[in-house]
């Protein structure tokens, strides 16, 4: 990321999440995100971990097929299990998305439409917050969000 997501980055602010406001398919939410239940309520929505209406990781393996949508979060590139999910996602509009995306287009080639990630303006205050045991949202202020589209989609 640290490469990628430099200050000098230019791309649109929208949050990957609202890219799928509005669809009339089904969208498939890699992550529970913050709030996700009330900025896509009709999302099905898969967790390592699920809570009550969230499905089970291996659920993506059907929900994929077909669907309009899918958000992924940027942790499945730690976790490994992004290219599995690509592969099954053939044909759907995919955004990769959080504070951990990797802001590169070379994403693009691999199935990829949308990149929406973060940028740290001030990496002393981001440190600073991390270290204190601050979550994602407490570094906010500290940079800007930064979305890229894939021009040949």
């Amino acid at each position: 990321n640290a490469h990628y997501n430099r200050p000098d980055l230019t791309g649109s602010a929208a949050n990957g999440l609202d890219l799928f406001t509005g669809m009339e398919g089904r969208v498939v939410v890699f992550g529970a995100f913050p709030q996700i239940a009330r900025r896509l309520p009709n999302a099905h929505v898969v967790e390592m971990n699920p809570s009550d209406g969230e499905y089970p990781e291996a659920a993506g393996e059907w929900l994929l097929p077909g669907a309009e949508g899918a958000a992924i979060t940027a942790s499945t590139l730690t976790n490994r299990t992004l290219p599995r999910l690509l592969s099954v996602a053939e044909g759907t509009r995919v955004a990769l998305v959080g504070p951990g995306t990797p802001l590169t287009p070379r994403l693009f080639r691999y199935g990829v439409a949308t990149l929406a990630g973060f940028v740290v303006e001030d990496r002393d205050a981001v440190a600073e917050a991390i270290l204190g045991g601050g979550s994602s949202r407490s570094f906010h202020r500290h940079g800007r969000f930064v979305t890229l589209h894939n021009e040949q989609n």
